[in-house]
């Protein structure tokens, strides 16, 4: 702001591509929105439904969706491992989808869904843990073996056991919390001594909720689903949950 008038800086811009590379993925997602739209609007008023017309229906579809997450990771995120991650992770699946959908390949359906819950819930991680850039590599190295032994689990690439399921597990509890202390992080290094207080009651919270999880892991044959522990680890749950919600807002009241 100068004098009255409002200087527009580069930071204000929604999207500027970088390089050619960007420029080429942003193109080819617009064009792929509009193709999907055009082909599944003319197959609805003048096409018949038999099962081709179902397959570029839902070839559109998965084309569209794909696109659509690829022009919104480029458009909101300027950092190079979060958008190739997404992308890599989001064609893999167009491609995965398009081949089993025109029976080029005969994969599980029931795998391929798994694998796209696997992939999402780990760049939604990812994404999580970016909130503290300084421990950035670290948490998202948590994230991709964590990702990378329940892809191996899906997709038989590996034999398991009953003990490496549940390190798995343990893995994925740690992950997702180090993810969540990371998103709150910002608070950590606010000037008011109330938000600073709220932080850390709301990273015991969390590291006792993770705590409480790992034993369950280890002894769930243990403990009956009637049993005063699950009482105990819902109530701290909430107050986690409760904690994480109210601590931005108060960093925003409070400064």
């Amino acid at each position: 702001m100068r004098q009255g008038k409002c200087v527009k800086t580069k930071q204000e811009s929604f999207f500027r591509p970088k390089s050619e590379l960007q420029k080429g993925f942003l193109w080819t997602a617009l064009i792929a929105i509009i193709l999907s739209g055009i082909l599944g609007a003319m197959f609805f008023l003048f096409g018949e439904f038999n099962d081709t017309t179902i397959k570029i229906l839902s070839t559109t579809a998965v084309v569209g969706i794909g696109a659509m997450l690829m022009l919104l990771i480029f458009s909101r995120f300027k950092d190079r491992i979060i958008s190739s991650s997404t992308i890599i992770s989001t064609s893999l699946m167009v491609v995965l989808f398009m081949l089993n959908l025109w029976r080029i390949t005969d994969l599980n359906w029931g795998s391929l869904w798994l694998t796209v819950v696997i992939l999402a819930v780990g760049n939604i991680l990812g994404l999580l843990s970016y909130a503290d850039k300084n421990k950035f590599l670290r948490y998202s190295l948590l994230n991709a073996i964590s990702a990378f032994f329940w892809l191996g689990l899906t997709w038989d690439w590996m034999s398991y056991s009953d003990g490496f399921i549940r390190f798995i597990l343990i893995i994925s509890v740690i992950s997702f919390s180090l993810a969540h202390i990371s998103l709150l992080n910002t608070s950590k290094g606010s000037r008011d001594n109330l938000v600073k207080i709220a932080f850390w009651i709301v990273v015991g919270l969390i590291s006792i909720v993770t705590l409480m999880l790992v034993y369950l892991i280890f002894n769930v044959q243990n403990i009956s689903f009637t049993d005063t522990y699950f009482r105990i680890l819902g109530f701290v749950a909430i107050l986690d949950i409760a904690g994480s919600i109210t601590l931005p807002i108060l960093k925003k009241v409070r400064g």
